[in-house]
């Protein structure tokens, strides 16, 4: 089974030992601040991403550049800047400082870090698509470009969604297993 963010279903059960103790159902009791932020952040990642995917889809339905850029540009800075800036949160501070904590998810953590250089890629061209439409000359030009930028603000969600569920399983139990006194 390929554990890269594009082909992989699922995490393999060696890195689910901590979920089996600790299911999702458990998680709203078991977290603390750091975890309950840390999975509100992801919540609204996963919201940004829908509302990006909705104006570039809104806009190819019925074009209307005026109102659309604004809201687009700011829809899209703010989470691929937010997207950027969590990762290398995540990948300096928090992810070491949990491997210590359970060093048999150490795996795990250096495949999130995978997804990350994967995300980020993704991240430049979903940025780069969304330049398109703003740059476009025109009606027909916006909305080609929108064309392509729903294609790949789509694809960021079920990379971004794969990722996100498989970083939750794993963080969310060890920090109910272990505490989050360490990450403060």
């Amino acid at each position: 089974m390929s554990l890269a963010l594009g082909a992989r279903v699922g995490l393999p059960d060696d890195l689910l030992f901590l979920l089996a103790a600790h299911p999702r159902e458990t998680w709203e009791g078991g977290l603390g601040d750091v975890g309950r932020f840390w999975l509100s952040r992801h919540g609204m990642f996963r919201q940004a991403q829908a509302m990006l995917l909705s104006e570039a889809r809104g806009f190819v339905a019925t074009p209307d550049v005026a109102r659309f850029r604004p809201r687009f540009a700011r829809l899209a800075g703010f989470l691929l800047g937010e997207l950027e800036t969590h990762h290398t949160v995540e990948d300096h501070h928090y992810f070491p400082r949990l491997a210590l904590l359970e060093p048999r998810l150490q795996r795990g953590f250096d495949l999130l870090d995978a997804d990350h250089h994967a995300l980020h890629d993704t991240l430049a061209a979903t940025a780069d698509t969304a330049n398109a439409v703003l740059r476009a000359d025109g009606e027909r030009d916006a909305r080609e470009a929108a064309l392509r930028a729903e294609a790949a603000i789509d694809r960021l969600g079920g990379l971004l969604d794969r990722h996100l569920a498989d970083e939750e399983d794993i963080v969310a139990p060890l920090l109910i297993a272990r505490g989050e006194e360490t990450l403060r």
